[in-house]
């Protein structure tokens, strides 16, 4: 009789896997950063937030708790609206239209000064960031000081990061406050769904 002995990486993994669901998350960040880097080359390289309503951005929107109208300023730049919605967050519900898209149907922060020219500044994110143990929403304001984490909501108290330049990262929550020190930008204003 002879006993075979498979190695773990030729059997099947599960396609649901957290794993994947991670990398898929930061996959949605880059085609968001791509998004907004389609949108600045269409707007004297500035992103919606600094673009006015009147040409097609969200500026007017900064100062709000509204994220999703950052979102809806570049529905002709993101292609398939179930990027906003992170494969791992069970609190949101994947849209099939940027046009009915609102808070809560949203799993990433968007970075309110985020600049094309400054490109490891923070542009969008996993909303499950926060300074004190609990999910947060709304806008957040953080500086190099800011004790930073990631709640267990979404990737285990780990998070994604997309940045100005079209990358994205998996933080730890040391990898997100040494993110948030070596930012061009100072202070970090955050917009949390």
């Amino acid at each position: 009789m002879m006993l075979v002995v498979l190695p773990g990486f030729l059997l099947p993994q599960p396609s649901g896997s957290k794993k994947s669901a991670r990398i898929a998350c930061v996959n949605n960040l880059r085609q968001v950063g791509l998004a907004f880097r389609v949108f600045s080359n269409d707007h004297s390289d500035k992103f919606p937030m600094s673009v006015s309503t009147n040409q097609g951005g969200s500026l007017e929107y900064v100062g709000t708790a509204d994220v999703f109208r950052h979102y809806l300023a570049m529905t002709n730049e993101l292609n398939n609206p179930k990027i906003v919605t992170c494969p791992s967050d069970k609190s949101r519900k994947r849209v099939t239209s940027l046009a009915t898209v609102r808070n809560g149907d949203l799993s990433y922060f968007i970075g309110l000064d985020a600049d094309e020219t400054f490109r490891q500044g923070i542009l969008s994110g996993d909303h499950n960031i926060t300074t004190n143990s609990r999910l947060m929403s709304g806008i957040l304001t953080l500086t190099s000081s800011s004790p930073m984490s990631w709640t267990k909501d979404i990737h285990r108290t780990n998070g994604n990061i997309g940045f100005a330049d079209g990358s994205a990262q998996q933080l730890t929550k040391v990898g997100l406050n040494e993110t948030i020190v070596r930012s061009p930008i100072s202070p970090v204003r955050l917009a949390i769904p």
